[in-house]
């Protein structure tokens, strides 16, 4: 089934059949559980606070973090733990170790590497600040990036830690994958059950509202309300839950290599058919061999990025920033971070769409040019 132009492109999952791409196949995950310890969790937020609390129980130590990333939802981990934050400011999406090695001290403990959208991989970056500094503890922000790590065996000379939010990319309610090089030590993790249950019914009822004209946008404003429900309550959630059994369930039936090649074909035709619109440059045109997107990040020039999502949202078509700021304006942000955060836009490319799905997408922008 394709999209007429009353239906929604973008947004988070429905909870329809088609999004999960089932196979009949029980996976064994054997990259997952190579050479390191993996755990699950209900979100990013809850591996990233067993992490932190499992390294340092002294007060004062300092977690290094990029200006470019969610910090929304890592701050408030961070200040839960006995670490205090130090933003060092990117200026590429592969970040540079000498920013990095010119901001640790004494007090540094950890640092924190983000991933970019399955597209900018950080390793080489881990690799020179552990050669440097072999008793820093490197943690790899892959919350966009699930395929960084559903795809590759861990590299614990480097890495100490790496986590992922599997809901980005997949139909899932909730769910994060922790890998370690350690044994991890999480007895306070409660079993989840709230948060993942907005999630769940914000799911159905976007996909009720996409199947019953008549209830649409009474169906789709409870979707929100649902949503919103699920995100104060993580905002809020001071303990580890872990992944619901609903999540897991799915997730060892999921089609991995199926997604991921929809979701490659699904980039390339976009930038095949935008990379000449004038006000916009695609961040990255030509994929390497081993990402696999989370979407087709692009840089608004000569017009107002808000000004064109207004329009795509009146068009049923929604596309999210990376990441709003608002909490956290008078935090010393750098000249890319904040271009990124005033004029980038991730247009959706994910299993969900097609090309002729995607066509409405790419001829609402070709005419703004």
């Amino acid at each position: 089934m394709t999209l007429d132009d009353r239906e929604r492109i973008g947004g988070f999952f429905e909870f329809d059949l088609k999004n999960f791409f089932l196979t009949g196949k029980k996976q064994t995950f054997k990259n997952i559980s190579n050479n390191n310890y993996h755990y699950f969790f209900d979100s990013s937020r809850s591996s990233l606070k067993v992490i932190l609390d499992n390294i340092t129980k002294t007060k004062g130590r300092e977690i290094l973090i990029p200006d470019y990333t969610c910090l929304e939802s890592i701050i408030p981990v961070i200040k839960r733990t006995n670490l205090n934050y130090v933003i060092y400011n990117i200026d590429s999406f592969n970040i540079s170790p000498d920013i990095i090695i010119k901001k640790i001290n004494e007090n540094t403990e950890v640092v924190l590497l983000c991933n970019y959208f399955g597209l900018f991989t950080q390793l080489e970056c881990a690799k020179s600040i552990k050669n440097n500094f072999p008793n820093v503890q490197i943690i790899l922000d892959s919350a966009i990036d699930s395929y960084f790590l559903l795809d590759r065996t861990f590299d614990n000379n480097f890495i100490d830690y790496e986590f992922t939010s599997l809901n980005k990319f997949f139909c899932l309610p909730d769910g994060s994958l922790l890998r370690s090089k350690y044994n991890l030590n999480y007895d306070n993790v409660e079993d989840n059950q709230l948060s993942y249950e907005n999630n769940l019914m914000a799911s159905i009822f976007m996909f009720l509202s996409s199947k019953i004209k008549d209830f649409e946008k009474v169906f789709e404003q409870e979707s929100i309300s649902f949503y919103e429900t699920y995100k104060k309550k993580l905002n809020r959630q001071t303990t580890p839950k872990n992944i619901s059994t609903l999540s897991k369930s799915i997730l060892q039936y999921l089609n991995f290599q199926k997604i991921k090649k929809i979701r490659k074909s699904n980039y390339n035709f976009l930038v095949e058919n935008l990379e000449n619109n004038k006000f916009f440059k695609i961040i990255k045109k030509k994929l390497d061999k081993s990402d696999v997107p989370l979407v087709l990040p692009v840089e608004f020039i000569n017009i107002d990025r808000n000004e064109v999502r207004k329009s795509l949202f009146e068009q049923n078509i929604f596309c999210p920033v990376y990441w709003p700021i608002d909490n956290y304006i008078n935090l010393p942000i750098g000249e890319f971070a904040k271009n990124k955060i005033k004029n980038s836009l991730g247009l959706i490319i994910d299993q969900r769409y097609n090309e002729k799905d995607l066509t409405r997408l790419v001829n609402f922008l070709n005419r703004m040019s």
